[in-house]
């Protein structure tokens, strides 16, 4: 680590519905890290019959000397407004932390952490590891990456999910959170918020540690009601800032993944959804 020992870190997980994913895929991965955490807070957006199970999972697996913390997202209402009760908890009691994001789905390589503390820096506010996707069971080429800019998450993803973002809390807070206007695009929406910051420092680790696990049945490659809406939104949000080529990207990426229409987009009334 160069110029801090050992900053507090939070893991951050939100989950619905995942609890066998949760038991044998990302909580035994995050158990299996080389660098302890100073707390892991789990927030649960499940059906309330997924509850009991899911908290009994989580406390077997996370030692007590993590800190684990549990809490109930009665509301249902989505990953984003999890993840901020998370980041609200840690306002209230650890504002000064790291926080670490785990997808329910998706697991971390062992040395995860550890490599993303040890690239702390004292003016760093964020350090994003490298990512590779995993599609119905077979390893996708992973992306070179070695910089972000908001045109990149203007017209697509470049390799930002929520599983490999490191990020101080501060950082989280000046940008207000996640948008819980969105229903989804959150990961794209928070990237392009924090870039157009001016002192928003961030370092990229290209190793990898992070597998990000998609079945073509989840929402993300699904014409779903929920897909739709989320890309509606997004474009509503920022096509002003996109310039032609993003707008182009963006709209061939829609068709491309989710089958959406550039008329949707051009015709669309966010009112009617």
């Amino acid at each position: 680590m160069n110029s801090l020992k050992k900053p507090h870190l939070t893991i951050l997980i939100a989950t619905w519905n995942r609890t066998e994913l949760l038991r044998k895929r990302s909580l035994p991965s995050l158990r299996k890290q080389s660098f302890a955490p100073s707390r892991v807070i789990l927030v649960d957006n499940s059906e309330k019959k997924f509850h009991i199970q899911n908290q009994q999972i989580f406390e077997k697996c996370i030692p007590s000397e993590w800190n684990p913390v549990y809490i109930k997202n009665s509301c249902h209402q989505g990953n984003a407004f999890s993840w901020n009760m998370g980041l609200e908890w840690i306002r209230n009691n650890t504002p000064e932390t790291w926080v670490a994001i785990l997808d329910d789905d998706d697991l971390w390589e062992p040395n995860h952490l550890e490599l993303c503390i040890n690239a702390v820096e004292t003016n760093l506010d964020c350090v994003i590891s490298g990512i590779q996707t995993v599609l119905d069971g077979t390893l996708l080429k992973p992306k070179n990456i070695d910089q972000f800019t908001v045109s990149d998450f203007l017209s697509g993803n470049p390799g930002w999910e929520g599983s490999n973002t490191f990020l101080r809390y501060t950082a989280f807070e000046e940008v207000g959170f996640f948008d819980e206007d969105l229903s989804c695009t959150h990961d794209r929406d928070l990237a392009i918020r924090l870039l157009s910051n001016s002192k928003f420092k961030y370092k990229i680790v290209p190793k990898i540690t992070v597998k990000h696990f998609i079945e073509t049945n989840r929402l993300s490659l699904t014409i779903s009601p929920k897909k739709k809406v989320g890309m509606i939104q997004f474009w509503n949000k920022h096509n002003s800032k996109m310039t032609t080529l993003n707008k182009e990207a963006f709209l061939k990426r829609a068709k491309d993944l989710f089958n959406l229409d550039k008329e949707l987009f051009e015709e669309y009334v966010i009112s009617e959804i």
